[in-house]
């Protein structure tokens, strides 16, 4: 987008983070990117190309940089299916679908935006356990972000349970 935005705040969209543990603690890491999301720090995307390219602020329209969400849950956990070489290394505890604002300067894309900036709005820690760890659960605290564990045992209780918050997601505000 370029001039002024057509919002007054932050758009708000899906995506799925993995679980790392750093020298801070468990963090959010990028799926495909050993990019990691710092608790209370705003992520700035940065053109990983754009040496190549003659540098540039990340996201421009004619390249691919940016912080991806997309507009729906389904599409979140498809990017990370799409991502197996990914999921072979991972657990499925070792995930995280969320929310995410995102700002400064946005790129519409096929199935969202890419942004210059964004920081999770909600995260959803799914397990397939009756009480997800108290440590990941702490770690996550951390981002100051609503946190909700949620039991599930296949992607199609996951979507299940993330349906209110995507019917919420999806009704205008006045």
């Amino acid at each position: 987008m370029r001039g002024a935005p057509d919002y007054a705040g932050p758009l708000c969209g899906w995506r799925a983070w993995l679980l790392a543990e750093a020298e801070a603690g468990l963090l959010l890491r990028s799926v495909v990117y050993e990019t990691l999301w710092r608790p209370r720090q705003p992520l700035r995307a940065e053109c990983l190309d754009s040496a190549r390219r003659g540098g540039h602020r990340a996201p421009v329209e004619a390249c691919r940089c940016g912080i991806y969400a997309v507009c729906e849950p389904e599409r979140a956990l498809a990017f990370l299916g799409s991502a197996g070489r990914f999921m072979r290394r991972t657990r499925p505890s070792q995930y995280v679908f969320g929310r995410v604002f995102l700002w400064g300067e946005v790129v519409e894309c096929w199935a969202g935006w890419r942004a210059e900036r964004a920081y999770p709005a909600h995260l959803y820690l799914p397990n397939d356990s009756e009480q997800p760890s108290v440590d990941t659960v702490r770690a996550l605290a951390r981002y100051q972000v609503p946190v909700e564990p949620l039991q599930v045992r296949s992607r199609r209780e996951l979507l299940a349970a993330l349906e209110p918050a995507r019917a919420a997601a999806d009704r205008p505000r006045v």
